[in-house]
């Protein structure tokens, strides 16, 4: 593999963003690296989304249009698993049709790989933007101890569109087509669980998240229903590694504070019945002591309670204790 001119994929799903994307493909033609291929695919726009891309391929042969085939099921994940089944590139970069990528962010990229060929990760920070184009915040890491467990654990943060990959890492996983919300992270626990990833990152913001209405991030903070499903599963998942796997208690702690955080979201918006399922989940997952099976039944007396008073202080008051009672184990 040449690494000085490799082929980077762009892999970019879409769904109604003909307001947005061309701002996207903007900033990849702009981008200073040019050896890259952008493979967007449709996941059944009807606002006029095909019209503009077809003026971005017949613009730039570099672009490629496609539809997710009718035999795969809809969203975001399908369509990134098929450009990737169609991509070429020794490199793989997967983003949003909403978010901007700097003119730098592909070159300084490829000159981390250039610098060390073993390197199979390269990551930037990011800022995030709004509709008025205003910052919202800008996301820097910690310090990093080890990658996966310390993105498990909330401890960084980074996602698609701040990553590139070598395809030989990628090329073994696909994304879970059934989740609607942590696809990302349901994809890195896949990669991180199983290997342990050389990685580096660039000195330099290089992307630019798009916060609105429509963003998956948005209908999460909603407390949409689906979305916080799909989470906790994915949670259940990365708490049966790290318990199986005999990670500290400090780890496994942060892993399930995040995991009670979501199941208390989830658990306001549905019925006890099913509060109680996700709890049976847990419980699967995690050998609690006896004293769990009373906080268990505590708890779901506080969720109806919880219901019927529309208060959930005591709630987030319990979650700690469950949380408390599994460390002091």
């Amino acid at each position: 593999m040449n690494i000085q001119n490799a082929l980077v994929s762009i892999i970019i799903p879409t769904y109604n963003r003909a307001h947005l994307i061309g701002e996207t493909l903007d900033s990849v033609l702009a981008q200073t690296y040019t050896n890259w291929e952008c493979i967007v695919v449709d996941d059944g726009s009807t606002d006029g989304t095909e019209a503009l891309l077809q003026k971005y391929v017949e613009h730039d042969s570099r672009f490629q249009y496609h539809h997710r085939p009718k035999d795969r099921p809809k969203g975001a994940n399908a369509c990134r698993n098929y450009g990737f089944e169609i991509s070429k590139g020794e490199y793989i970069q997967w983003f949003d049709s909403d978010d901007l990528m700097l003119p730098f962010f592909l070159n300084d990229c490829l000159k981390l790989f250039r610098n060390n060929i073993k390197l199979q990760l390269a990551l930037t920070d990011y800022n995030i933007f709004d509709h008025s184009a205003k910052q919202i915040f800008h996301r820097q890491r910690n310090e990093i101890n080890i990658l996966g467990l310390d993105y498990f654990t909330k401890k960084v943060n980074f996602g698609l569109p701040h990553s590139v990959w070598t395809r030989t890492v990628v090329a073994n996983f696909k994304f879970d087509e059934h989740l609607d919300r942590a696809q990302e992270l349901d994809f890195f626990f896949q990669i991180f669980s199983k290997k342990n990833i050389q990685w580096s990152k660039i000195a330099n913001v290089a992307v630019l998240i798009r916060r609105h209405n429509q963003s998956i991030t948005s209908a999460y903070n909603k407390n949409c229903f689906l979305s916080l499903k799909s989470e906790l599963k994915v949670r259940i998942k990365i708490l049966e590694y790290l318990y199986n796997n005999h990670f500290s208690k400090e780890k496994i702690s942060a892993a399930l504070d995040i995991y009670l955080k979501c199941f208390y979201k989830y658990s306001l918006s549905q019925s006890i019945g099913k509060s109680y399922v996700e709890l049976k989940n847990l419980e699967k997952t995690i050998r609690f002591k006896p004293v769990f099976i009373e906080w268990k039944i505590k708890l779901l007396f506080l969720l109806f309670i919880v219901k019927v008073l529309k208060r959930n202080h005591r709630l987030k008051l319990h979650f700690k204790k469950v949380n408390k009672e599994f460390y002091a184990r």
